[in-house]
C-alpha cells in the first residue's frame, strides 16, 4: 500500500463522524498527503531512525528532545563544576599544610637517610619534641596531641607499641638507642603524629584531623636506614554542604544518563536482531546483501561502541561519588601520597565523560575528524609499533646492563625505558649525554656515544618520521571518505543506515514470516511484506509506521483496478466506502479511455 493511501486512512480516523463526506478533489488531496498529521502530534521515531538519526535532526525534524544529550552535558557540568570548587577549597590549604608539616618532622629531601643508630634515634626525639613544642610556634592555629604512638618492629616478628609524651624521652626506644647495635634486629620504627586544625576556604568553613605516619625503615640492608613520612586527612566538620549538593547532583545526572544509554543498547539489540532475520535469507539477485557478508565492524557499528564509555564514566562517577559521600561525613580519611579508589573513580570517570561528549560529533564530519583519522591509520600504526618493539627493547635492556652501575636514569627497567622515551621525544639529549660521559674512560666514552647516536638516529630521524607519514596516510583516507568518492573507509553512520536500508528492502516471499520488530511500546509488530504490499516494483518500500493502535486501519490494498479492500475501522466506513467508490469510478475511466484509443488506432 502506498503511503499516500495509508495517509487517507490516518487522516479520515482524526475527523468526526458528522463530518461530510469527502468530495472526489478532496479526497484526492487527501491520497496526496503523505503521513499528514497535526502540528501537535510528534511521530513516533523508528529504531531505525534512532541508530541513523542525529540528536539534532531528531530535535528539529520532529521535536523528540535529546534527553541523552542533556544528562551527558549535565555530567560533565557538575562534575567539573564540583572538581573546581573542590579544588579552590582545598588544594592551596592541602599543599601549605603538607609542606608546614614536612618542615616540621625533617622530610624535605624526597628520599632521607640516615646510616648510624645514633642517626636515627636523634632525629626521633628531635622531631617528637619539635611536635610537642609546635602549637606555641607554628603561624597558624593547630592542635596536637599529648601522645605520640610509637610502633618498633624487630626480624624476628616481634613488636614493641608504646606511647611516648612530653618529658618522657624515647623511653623505651632509648635502651635501644643507648646500645650502639640496638637497631641492627629493628625492621622498621612507625611514630604517628596527629594535627588538628580549621581553615575558611572559598567554598566553606571546614576542620580537618592531619595524620602524619613517620616510618624509619631498616629492612633495605646496606647499612641505610631510608626515612618517609606519609600524610592522610580526615573531615570533621564543615560550615555548609554545596560541594555535598553537587557532588549528589553529579551522581543523579550520570544514573539518568547510564539509564539511557543502557536503553538504547536494548534497542540497538533489538534492530540487530531484526536486520539479521531479514539479511539471513539467501540472495535473490547478484548484488543483493546478506547477513554473512557483514564484518565484525559492521556488527559493532550497531551498537556504537561510545555508549561503553559513557556507561564506563558513569558507573565510575557513581562508585566515586559514593566514596566522596563517605569523605564528606568524616567517616572516611583520604591518602595524600597515594591514590585512593574516590581519585581513581572521580578522575577517570570525568575523563571518560569528557571524551564520550565526541560521539555526539560523529553527525559532522569537521568535527569527527580526529576520531576517524585514527581509525583510518590505527592498524597500520599497530602494525608499525609491533615491528619497532624489539629494537626498542632490546636499547632499554643494553642501557640498564652497560649504566646501571654508573647513572641512575638507567638503575632500573622502568628508568631505562623512561630515559630513552624522553631521548626519543628529544628531551634533554644534552644532559643525558653529559652524564654518561662524565668520569668514563676512552672505551667507555666512546661506547656512550655510539649508544647515543645510534639511537638519535634510529628513533628520531627514522621512527617517528615513519609514525608522521602513517598518520598524514590515515587522514587523507579518512578526509576523502568524508568529502570525497573514496569507498575504502566507511563512517560508521553511514554504514549502519545502508545495512539498513538493505534490511528493510528485503523480499520475504513465498510465504515466508514478516520479521517481528519490537515497537516502542513493547508490543510485536509485523514489517509490511512485498506480498503484503501487493507492489509490483522490484524493491519494497520502508516498513510502516508503528504508531498505530490495536484498533487502528489495518488494510491491504492492490494495484489494480476495483481490489481496494480490508477490514477497516466502523467510524471510518462511509467515507473509504467514498473513496473506494470513486477510486473505482476513476479506474473504469481511465479503462474506457484507454481501450477507446486502442480501438481508434486498430481502426486507423
Amino acid at each position: 500500500m502506498r503511503k499516500s493511501d495509508a495517509s487517507v486512512y490516518e487522516n479520515a480516523d482524526d475527523s468526526d463522524e458528522d463530518d461530510p463526506i469527502l468530495s472526489g478533489e478532496a479526497a484526492r488531496e487527501l491520497s496526496r498527503s503523505v503521513n499528514r498529521r497535526p502540528s501537535w502530534v510528534r511521530r513516533r521515531l523508528e529504531y531505525h531512525e534512532r541508530l541513523t538519526t542525529s540528536p539534532f535532526q531528531k530535535f528539529s525534524k520532529y521535536g523528540k528532545f535529546p534527553f541523552k544529550l542533556f544528562f551527558s552535558v549535565m555530567v560533565v557540568v557538575f562534575g567539573s563544576t564540583y572538581t573546581v570548587a573542590r579544588n579552590s577549597q582545598f588544594a592551596s590549604f592541602d599543599a601549605a599544610s603538607a609542606f608546614t608539616l614536612r618542615v616540621l618532622l625533617r622530610d624535605l629531601d624526597d628520599d632521607l637517610r640516615f646510616s648510624s643508630s645514633s642517626e636515627v634515634c636523634g632525629n626521633i626525639g628531635a622531631v617528637t619534641q619539635d611536635y610537642f613544642q609546635f602549637p606555641d610556634n607554628s603561624v597558624h592555629a593547630f592542635e596536637v596531641n599529648q601522645s605520640v604512638s610509637l610502633t618498633v618492629s624487630f626480624y624476628n616478628s616481634s613488636t614493641i607499641e608504646t606511647q611516648l609524651v612530653p618529658g618522657s624521652g624515647l623511653d623505651p626506644l632509648g635502651d635501644v638507642c643507648a646500645d650502639s647495635r640496638g637497631l641492627q634486629d629493628v625492621e622498621s620504627i612507625v611514630l604517628v603524629y596527629l594535627f588538628n586544625t580549621t581553615f575558611s576556604g572559598s567554598v566553606a568553613r571546614v576542620a580537618v584531623l592531619w595524620q602524619a605516619l613517620a616510618t624509619y625503615s631498616m629492612g633495605r640492608g646496606g647499612g641505610v636506614a631510608t626515612y618517609r613520612v606519609d600524610f592522610y586527612a580526615k573531615l570533621r566538620s564543615w560550615s555548609n554542604h554545596i560541594l555535598t549538593v553537587l557532588n549528589a547532583t553529579t551522581a543523579t545526572m550520570a544514573f539518568f544518563s547510564l539509564v539511557l544509554t543502557l536503553k538504547s543498547f536494548l534497542k540497538a539489540r533489538s534492530v540487530y536482531n531484526a536486520v539479521r532475520a531479514r539479511l539471513s535469507f539467501p540472495a535473490r539477485h547478484p548484488g543483493q546483501l546478506v547477513w554473512s557478508q557483514l564484518t565484525y565492524e559492521d556488527k559493532l557499528a550497531f551498537f556504537n561502541l561510545w555508549n561503553v564509555l559513557s556507561i564506563t564514566a558513569d558507573m565510575l562517577l557513581i562508585i566515586g561519588a559514593g566514596f566522596t559521600f563517605r569523605w564528606q561525613s568524616g567517616t572516611a580519611t583520604v591518602a595524600r601520597n597515594e591514590l585512593s579508589p574516590e581519585v581513581v573513580c572521580r578522575g577517570l570517570g570525568l575523563f571518560l565523560a569528557w571524551f564520550s561528549i565526541i560521539k555526539y560529533m560523529e553527525w559532522r564530519a569537521e568535527l569527527y575528524m580526529l576520531v576517524n583519522v585514527v581509525k583510518a591509520s590505527i592498524v597500520q600504526v599497530i602494525l608499525f609499533v609491533i615491528t619497532v618493539a624489539p629494537l626498542y627493547i632490546g636499547y632499554v635492556f643494553l642501557g640498564m646492563i652497560v649504566f646501571s652501575n654508573k647513572e641512575d636514569f638507567f638503575g632500573d627497567l622502568s628508568r631505562s625505558s623512561a630515559t630513552l622515551f624522553a631521548l626519543l621525544n628529544g628531551d634533554s639529549i644534552l644532559m643525558i649525554f653529559q652524564e654518561l660521559q662524565e668520569r668514563s674512560d676512552a672505551a667507555y666514552a666512546g661506547f656512550t656515544q655510539f649508544y647515543v647516536y645510534t639511537f638519535c638516529v634510529i628513533f628520531i630521524t627514522t621512527v617517528l618520521n615513519v609514525f608522521i607519514f602513517l598518520i598524514e596516510a590515515g587522514y587523507d583516507t579518512a578526509h576523502a571518505a568524508s568529502f570525497g568518492k573514496r569507498k575504502k573507509f566507511i563512517l560508521d553512520n553511514v554504514r549502519l543506515k545502508q545495512i539498513i536500508d538493505a534490511a528493510y528492502q528485503r523480499d520475504n516471499e513465498s510465504g515466508i514470516a514478516t520479521v517481528p520488530m519490537q515497537a516502542e511500546g513493547g508490543n510485536l509488530e509485523e514489517l509490511p511484506t512485498r506480498r503484503e504490499m501487493g507492489a509490483t516494483f522490484d524493491l519494497p518500500p520502508p516498513p510502516m509506521s508503528r504508531r498505530d493502535s490495536p484498533t487502528a486501519v489495518r488494510c491491504t490494498c492492490q494495484c489494480q483496478c476495483g481490489a481496494l479492500e480490508g477490514p477497516v475501522s466502523g467510524k471510518l466506513t462511509a467515507k473509504i466506502s467514498e473513496i473506494q467508490e470513486q477510486f473505482v469510478l476513476k479506474c473504469k475511466e481511465l479503462q474506457y479511455a484507454v481501450d477507446g484509443r486502442a480501438a481508434s488506432q486498430s481502426e486507423a
